[in-house]
């Protein structure tokens, strides 16, 4: 079968030249769109470590002194708290906490970093967070080295701090995180600055990520703060009866019930509803217009790849009605046909991807948002080109294969005298 659709190949290369042609540009053009579409795709529904569905924010304000409703002589912690407790008594609600950073919503947070033994530069951001206040169980991150209960991690008191096992890795390679930290503890002399000071370690925290992926950044420290400290935001984590989008609709039009002295809520807004519109910044709508042209371009060369192997198909009757004459059965013409145009496409795929190869050594393939946290196949060039390789090759497959499904099963059941009438 093989040498027979080789020298089938061979005998209609006049007409198989400008297709096998087409085939590799194609499959150019395939890597070009589908190499940036992938990996964002990819980034953007992988898991973010931690539960988001059922998160609500409350955004806060202070009342200004010029403002006329401003009330003197107020305690702005004992009111924070006062209207933390309020919120937590809402039927809705499971768990709430207060939130100083903004980190797990927009991706942004205080940056800083250390040096490495070798001289390397480890990239890590900080995250402020309040002991006892359902923090890691409102947002549902779960601890890593033993302590899966997130409830665990909001209860232990502070002051230290938390930090991925992935950081923790960089900070102390090769030692125990905890035993690594109390010894800098013992052996604290006078740092130059307050950020050198050592804290102790209080627990390990489960990879994640933030809705927006940070470039550059190895992972993530908690920093504990007072038990006293007030903060710009409340987020709630809701039950999983409870219909997020209602409930935030039903906030907005009593909002004004969220005030307690000079404190006041100005905002309500799903989790889902941010990590959507971050994810429409970084892509922006020239890019998403972009993209837009570019799949319905590669579509519409698809389909044009489709009918041409139609149209061809089809005006191989009388051929077909001379293999029907000699023996051949049905299945076996089908075969015939299906293997040509699978050597066609495989040997275009690879001298298409082959191309694409020495441009993508060159100048590096698509890696979207670079996320370290956790690595993906995104970062191994080999991995990557693989995957991508692979669904074009499926895409070129699907492509020639619809084209000569139909036509083929119609030629292969042809009577060879209606079949040779023409010939």
């Amino acid at each position: 079968m093989l040498k027979l659709a080789l020298m089938n190949l061979w005998n209609r290369r006049g007409r198989y030249g400008w297709l096998f042609v087409e085939l590799i540009i194609v499959s150019l053009l395939s890597w070009m769109v589908l190499d940036r579409l992938v990996v964002l795709t990819y980034q953007y529904n992988r898991p973010l470590g931690y539960d988001a569905d059922l998160l609500v924010t409350m955004q806060l304000e202070d009342v200004g002194r010029r403002d006329r409703d401003y009330v003197p002589d107020r305690d702005y912690v004992n009111d924070f708290y006062d209207l933390l407790g309020y919120v937590r008594s809402l039927s809705e609600v499971d768990k709430a906490t207060p939130c100083p950073d903004r980190v797990l919503e927009f991706g942004s947070g205080m940056s800083t970093g250390f040096v490495t033994p070798d001289g390397s530069w480890i990239n890590y951001i900080i995250i402020q967070y309040v002991p006892g206040q359902q923090y890691f169980s409102t947002y549902g991150l779960k601890g890593d080295g033993g302590a899966d209960n997130a409830d665990y991690l909001s209860d232990i008191p502070g002051p230290g701090m938390m930090m991925t096992r992935r950081l923790a890795g960089f900070r102390f390679p090769g030692q125990d995180p905890f035993e690594a930290c109390d010894s800098m503890i013992e052996n604290d002399g006078e740092p130059t600055c307050p950020s050198q000071v050592p804290k102790r370690l209080l627990a390990l925290v489960g990879e994640f990520r933030p809705t927006s992926t940070e470039p550059g950044s190895f992972g993530f420290e908690f920093m504990a703060l007072p038990a006293s400290v007030r903060t710009d935001r409340i987020v709630m984590r809701l039950h999983p009866d409870v219909d997020r989008e209602n409930f935030v609709t039903q906030l907005l039009g009593r909002i004004g019930e969220f005030r307690r002295g000079n404190i006041r809520a100005v905002m309500v807004r799903s989790y889902r509803s941010i990590i959507e519109e971050n994810q429409n910044r970084e892509s922006g709508p020239d890019r998403r217009l972009d993209r837009i042209f570019a799949v319905f371009f590669l579509l519409n060369v698809c389909l044009g790849v489709t009918g041409t192997f139609w149209m061809m198909t089809r005006k191989r009757s009388p051929e077909v009605g001379v293999m029907r004459a000699f023996g051949f059965t049905p299945g076996r013409v089908r075969r015939l046909l299906f293997f040509e145009v699978v050597l066609l496409s495989v040997v275009s795929w690879v001298i298409g991807c082959g191309l694409y190869l020495i441009y993508a050594l060159k100048k590096g393939l698509f890696m979207g948002n670079t996320d370290d946290f956790t690595h993906t196949w995104v970062e191994s060039f080999p991995q990557h080109f693989a995957v991508i390789s692979g669904i074009i090759l499926i895409l070129l497959m699907a492509s020639v294969l619809i084209g000569v499904v139909g036509p083929g099963w119609r030629l292969s059941r042809v009577n060879p005298v209606v079949a040779l009438r023409d010939e």
